[in-house]
């Protein structure tokens, strides 16, 4: 998947959440700071010769690599909000990024052979419709926090 396409939905869903645990723009801020910082890293550090790597592509790998960015990025910059929207928001980037990648050319997981390749869905990450569909569910869920949220 595209940046943009990660992001938005690493927003909108950790938004959902902080919303129920600190009502508060600054807080959706913060999710929005720590969502694209943690996406951006995950594919800065996971693309060699414009192929998906193991090591941010990888369940554990990008588990331990989202959380330590986002407890990092809460610490470094003092955003607002609790740590457990950080948490939250690590979590949230860590899934959505692998499960969006799955379904646009694979990501890597353990199993008794050693590293192999999961796919569920053999679209190329700037499929238009998958993109779209993703932003669109993202971009109408944000209207309908901050809706709430006024």
């Amino acid at each position: 998947m595209k940046l943009l396409t990660h992001v938005l939905i690493t927003f909108a869903l950790g938004s959902l959440i902080a919303m129920t645990i600190s009502r508060s723009v600054l807080v959706m801020n913060s999710v929005f700071i720590i969502s694209f910082l943690i996406n951006y890293l995950i594919d800065l550090l996971g693309h060699r010769g414009g192929r998906r790597t193991s090591l941010t592509h990888e369940l554990f790998n990008n588990l331990v690599i989202s959380l330590t960015t986002g407890l990092l990025i809460h610490s470094l910059l003092n955003l607002p909000g609790p740590l457990t929207v950080a948490l939250t928001t690590s979590l949230i980037a860590s899934s959505t990024h692998l499960l969006l990648d799955s379904l646009s050319g694979g990501i890597f997981v353990y199993s008794s052979n050693g590293l192999s390749r999961l796919t569920l869905s053999s679209r190329s990450y700037d499929d238009y419709l998958l993109n779209t569909l993703v932003i669109t569910t993202s971009v109408v869920l944000l209207v309908i926090i901050l809706y709430n949220l006024l």
